[in-house]
């Protein structure tokens, strides 16, 4: 046994087609395992694609303070103060404020505080009672009018 030697992938006639290209000899049992294959590397793209993406963390607070109580002298000191506290007396004591953190494709976390208006409300008491004893006069409304506008 020599000068034999078996060749398991040579070509038979019968393996030819008729246009002369090899068939395919691939066994049914490893198709199978082949289809297999296939089938759970396209199920495990599908997961990859459907369960890929970035953890996104988003809140918006509204932060208030409990409203300072007050009492006004009469009518008058009441009707001025209100009015120019409706005017925008005290815009620039409500504020906003947004944290940004950021890594890309991965994470991102965002905070956006927003204070209530009850906190302009305090701010315009503290400003127009002067001497602080929780009482607006007519006087008090009176000046915090004039140096609002």
């Amino acid at each position: 046994m020599l000068g034999e030697t078996q060749n398991r992938f040579s070509l038979t006639r019968a393996a030819l087609s008729a246009s002369g290209r090899a068939k395919s000899r691939i066994p049914v049992r490893n198709r199978s395992r082949m289809s297999r294959t296939i089938a759970r590397l396209g199920v495990s793209a599908a997961c990859a694609l459907l369960l890929a993406g970035c953890i996104t963390h988003e809140s918006n607070t509204t932060r208030d303070a409990p409203r300072r109580s007050v009492e006004f002298e009469n009518d008058s000191a009441a009707r001025i103060f209100y009015e120019t506290l409706s005017q925008g007396a005290c815009k620039d004591s409500q504020g906003e404020a947004t944290t940004k953190f950021e890594i890309p494709v991965v994470f991102e976390y965002k905070r956006h505080v927003v204070t209530g208006p009850n906190t302009a409300f305090n701010r315009a008491v503290e400003l127009c009672d002067t001497n602080h004893d929780g009482k607006i006069t007519e006087a008090e409304a009176r000046i915090f009018a004039a140096w609002k506008k």
